[in-house]
């Protein structure tokens, strides 16, 4: 996660942003990467999608 942090932080200082991009870690255990795809490619249509 640290890594991450630090990388979000360069670029964002070079885009001219002021304060640092928060990181933390996301509840959802070893699938939350997966069920967040899933509802991505799902919310279409199920009629959740942002227009």
């Amino acid at each position: 996660v640290w890594g991450v942090g630090a990388v979000l932080d360069a670029r964002a200082q070079r885009e001219g942003a002021s304060s640092p991009v928060p990181v933390r870690v996301a509840s959802g255990g070893e699938w939350g990467v997966a069920e967040g795809a899933a509802q991505l490619l799902l919310a279409p249509l199920f009629g959740r999608a942002e227009g």
